[in-house]
């Protein structure tokens, strides 16, 4: 018996990064440590790319700036943490 695959709604991305972005938020609002917020910055960054690469393939056709947004995401994303909070 072959299980079916459940095709994602056409909103799981926005979704997703309203998750990752309320998660942030909670745990700023905590005083949760550094290392946390970063970690949740980043899963906020990584959902908003995604759901752009979403409508990107759904048909959008956005402004450059908002293409150029993506290449500096992920650079971001790569770059070590070079803050220090006490």
């Amino acid at each position: 018996m072959a299980i079916e695959a459940v095709p994602l709604s056409p909103s799981s991305p926005f979704q997703e990064w309203q998750r990752a972005f309320a998660a942030l938020g909670s745990a700023e609002a905590r005083g949760d440590a550094h290392s946390e917020i970063l970690r949740l910055s980043a899963e906020v960054i990584r959902a908003h790319n995604a759901m752009t690469v979403d409508r990107l393939q759904a048909g959008w056709r956005p402004p450059d700036d908002v293409l150029k947004q993506l290449t500096v995401d992920e650079a971001l994303l790569a770059e070590r943490d070079d803050t220090t909070h006490s």
